[in-house]
């Protein structure tokens, strides 16, 4: 995120930290996102280390379930940030899809997780839409 990105954000009243380069897209959705679930009832914390130096771009947290968030703008490797989180014990993984062009790569590498429910696409045409239970 350049400069200037980093004030307008901070402008409008975002705690931005600069720790990892997503993008302003990705800096945008990400702190979006967090906004919403805190709607929602939620506790956020953004860029939550899960270990190996691998981090979880947005974690939501209501009573003892956990919801991992990871925003995609296809820029990064979305399958290893979905396995990151499966691996990391979530109960509940969000895949944040831009785009709208993750269904067949996820579904090929996800289908039980997604047919189980642990895992779940959305698109900023959901936010609005009932949150998730952790």
């Amino acid at each position: 995120l350049a400069e200037n990105g980093l004030s307008a954000l901070r402008a409008i009243g975002y705690d931005v930290q600069v720790q990892r380069a997503g993008g302003p897209t990705h800096e945008y959705w990400k702190h979006r996102l967090a906004e919403q679930y805190k709607a929602w009832g939620y506790r956020v914390e953004l860029e939550t280390p899960i270990g190996d130096g691998k981090t979880v771009d947005v974690v939501a947290t209501k009573d003892n379930g956990r919801i991992a968030i990871e925003v995609e703008t296809g820029r990064s490797d979305a399958v290893a940030n979905i396995s990151k989180c499966l691996e990391a014990g979530f109960q509940q993984i969000v895949c944040f899809d831009i785009n709208g062009r993750l269904d067949w790569e996820l579904r090929s590498k996800f289908a039980a997780e997604l047919d189980s429910g642990r895992l779940t696409v959305l698109r900023p045409r959901d936010l609005k839409s009932v949150p998730l239970r952790a």
